[in-house]
């Protein structure tokens, strides 16, 4: 049996297009990519996924994807894009509670209007590339393409896997009031790996189909539906299957700027009124920071103190007024101890200040996420006892991109 928490996740696809819309369907519909230079683009993703080792399930879970994307240039006739992507995790089988924060990677690629990606070298996201394509002219309702696309999957070292993919324009669809044009396109994978290493799958097989919903007069995407299966078998005869269904939904915002963090920074000086005092409010290349002491816990533990819990009133009653940006929480420890134990701790103090505010109806689910740094990331030198109280902290962090 091969360990799965070291397995890639599957799909996690940066599927980003927008598209321009003529006067009427019979005209056609010409699909392009757009994005505009005053606009920050966001992609979300929610997948409930399973693990079968041979059949059997072995582990289900919620991924959540976020992906914020800016344009920073055009080159060549294709539009260069710059931003990062986060995934977040949770295990189904254990708990519906906040997401844990597994991956944060900066982004930078090319696209061309067909949706062609050109991908720095050893750059691993998107790990989905040219997909999807649009052909170079008007679709109509009935009208069929096909075309190449590639998957990196990644091992070590990653693992190159083509396939071709088969569209369909559906025509205009309403999707939550919205009208929309709307493309499925679908694939199947079948290739073999001769690399030999016991650790790397020597074939990958299964099928993916999608769906999405263009809101023409916005002329950007606006929904996507995804199911998958996908299987890898090791040279031993050992098979884990992915199997998962997808949903996105795309937006576009106005880009945030230096001013705007200011402005943001003042009202939740503002808000926490008194409560300042006995917390660190600051910025940093991230967002607003609120850092919290290891007073608002019990001693050598993740339980929220009594009178912890009446200040995190305050900072929740901010957040839920704030809820449109995206909210991590942090935890932190000094360098005493084993490492291990710290980073436990830390994971687990972060968790609890989240869930405390997802019980309340402060944040929602799905904007909330919880990482652990244990003593990886001091606020300062671990040289002294009040250094390393100050260390010993969880930081909530309102996210601007």
């Amino acid at each position: 049996m091969k360990n799965t928490a070291l397995m890639p996740r599957l799909l996690l696809t940066l599927l980003l297009c927008a598209c321009t819309a003529r006067a009427s369907e019979d005209a056609g519909q010409l699909l392009q990519w757009n994005f505009r230079t005053n606009e920050s683009f966001y992609i979300d993703k929610y997948t409930e996924q399973s693990i079968l080792k041979n059949g059997i399930l072995d582990r289900r879970y919620s991924i959540k994807e976020l992906s914020v994307l800016e344009l920073i240039g055009v080159k060549n006739g294709n539009q260069l894009l710059s931003g990062v992507y986060r995934s977040y995790e949770r295990n189904m089988q254990l708990t519906n509670g906040p997401y844990r924060l597994t991956t944060e990677y900066p982004l930078f690629f090319a696209v061309s209007n067909n949706g062609i990606l050109t991908v720095p070298e050893n750059a691993e996201l998107p790990n989905i590339r040219d997909l999807p394509f649009f052909p170079s002219g008007a679709v109509r309702p009935g009208d069929r393409w096909s075309h190449s696309a590639y998957e990196i999957f990644l091992f070590t070292p990653p693992i190159r896997v083509p396939f071709m993919v088969d569209y369909e324009y559906a025509g205009r669809e309403t999707r939550d009031g919205i009208d929309c044009g709307r493309i499925d396109f679908s694939y199947t994978l079948d290739f073999g790996n001769t690399g030999g290493d016991m650790d790397v799958p020597n074939r990958f097989a299964g099928t993916s189909t999608y769906s999405l919903w263009y809101a023409l007069k916005e002329r950007a995407p606006w929904y996507l539906e995804s199911t998958y299966d996908i299987i890898f078998i090791y040279a031993d005869g050992t098979a884990v299957e992915y199997k998962g269904d997808l949903t996105g939904h795309y937006y576009r915002h106005k880009r945030y700027h230096a001013s705007d963090r200011s402005v943001l920074l003042k009202t939740v000086r503002k808000a926490l009124g008194p409560l300042k005092n006995t917390v660190t409010v600051g910025t940093n290349d991230r967002g607003v920071v609120i850092s919290l002491s290891e007073i608002f816990f019990d001693f050598d533990s993740s339980k929220l103190s009594a009178a912890a819990r009446q200040k995190l009133g305050k900072i929740g009653a901010l957040l839920k007024k704030n809820s449109g940006f995206e909210v991590i929480v942090e935890g932190h420890t000094d360098d005493v101890g084993d490492a291990d134990y710290n980073q436990r701790l830390s994971e687990d103090r972060a968790s609890a200040t989240l869930g405390y505010f997802v019980r309340n109806g402060d944040i929602d689910p799905g904007r909330g996420s919880y990482l652990g740094k244990g003593e990886l990331e001091p606020a300062w030198p671990n040289d002294s006892d009040a250094n390393r109280r100050k260390n010993r902290r969880v930081d909530i962090i309102i996210k601007q991109e």
